[in-house]
C-alpha cells in the first residue's frame, strides 16, 4: 500500500460504535443468561439506565452479537450443536420419506387391484346409447326413481 494511503489510515480516529446498547453489552449478555426476555430487559434499561429503546432493536442487537460467540463455541466443544440438529433432522427426514415410499407402493397396490376387479356390469349390457339424431332425454327407471340422462334406451 502506498505511504500516503498507510499515513491517512493511520490519522483517522477509530470508529465508535454505531449501537446505543454497546456500553450495556455485558449488562445484557447477562440478563439473557438469567433468563430475562426482551420486554423485560427493554424495562430494566428504560428504568434503571436510562436508556430509551425498543424491543427489536434489543434482540437484533443480541442476535447479531450471539452469531461469533456460538461458532467459537463450537470450535472449543470439538462439536457443534447445530451439526447434532440438523444430523438428527436428517435422520427424521429420511424416516419420513421412507414411510411416503411405502404409503406410496401401498396406494398403487390398491389401484392395481381396483383396475383387476370385475366392473359391476357384464360386458355385453350397454348403459348408455349415444345417437346424434336424437335429442338426449331424462328417463325414469324402476323404483328407486334414479333418473339417467339417455339419448336412447335401446338400440
Amino acid at each position: 500500500m502506498d505511504e500516503t494511503l498507510k499515513s491517512i489510515l493511520d490519522t483517522l480516529p477509530p470508529k465508535m460504535s454505531r449501537s446505543k446498547l454497546e456500553p450495556y453489552s455485558e449488562f445484557i449478555r447477562e440478563l439473557r443468561s438469567r433468563g430475562r426476555s426482551y420486554q423485560e430487559i427493554v424495562q430494566i434499561l428504560r428504568d434503571r439506565c436510562g436508556v430509551t429503546t425498543a424491543f427489536h432493536t434489543v434482540y437484533n442487537f443480541v442476535r447479531v452479537r450471539a452469531k461469533p460467540e456460538r461458532k467459537q463455541r463450537a470450535k472449543r466443544t470439538g462439536a457443534s450443536r447445530s451439526t447434532e440438529i440438523v444430523t438428527s433432522n436428517r435422520q427424521a427426514e429420511t424416516a419420513e420419506a421412507q414411510s411416503r415410499i411405502a404409503a406410496s407402493n401401498d396406494a398403487w397396490e390398491r389401484i392395481e387391484a381396483l383396475k383387476r376387479r370385475p366392473s359391476g356390469q357384464s360386458a355385453g349390457e350397454k348403459v348408455f346409447v349415444y345417437d346424434e339424431d336424437q335429442p338426449l332425454k331424462l328417463v325414469q327407471r324402476g323404483e328407486n326413481l334414479d333418473w339417467r340422462l339417455t339419448a336412447k334406451q335401446n338400440r
